[in-house]
C-alpha cells in the first residue's frame, strides 16, 4: 500500500469516527467489526472494548404459554 493510499484509508477512518454518534458506534465503525461493544472508561479518549461472543441455544420452545 502507498502512502497516499494509507493516509487517505485513515483519514476515512477518523472522519467516520468523528461523524457516528454514539462512542460504541464510533468504536465499531474504526475497527470494522460488529461484534464488539464499548465503554467509554475516559470521556472522548479511551474505550474498554469487549468482543461479543455467539451463543447457540441447546433447546428453542416454539408456540408456549405461561400461566399463572
Amino acid at each position: 500500500m502507498h502512502y497516499k493510499e494509507a493516509c487517505f484509508e485513515r483519514n476515512e477512518k477518523i472522519d467516520l469516527f468523528n461523524n457516528e454518534e454514539t462512542f460504541e458506534e464510533k468504536v465499531r465503525q474504526y475497527l470494522g467489526r460488529k461484534d464488539i461493544t464499548a465503554q467509554e472508561f475516559e470521556p472522548k479518549r479511551k474505550y474498554i472494548v469487549s468482543q461479543c461472543e455467539e451463543t447457540k441455544p441447546k433447546k428453542i420452545y416454539e408456540k408456549r404459554s405461561i400461566v399463572k
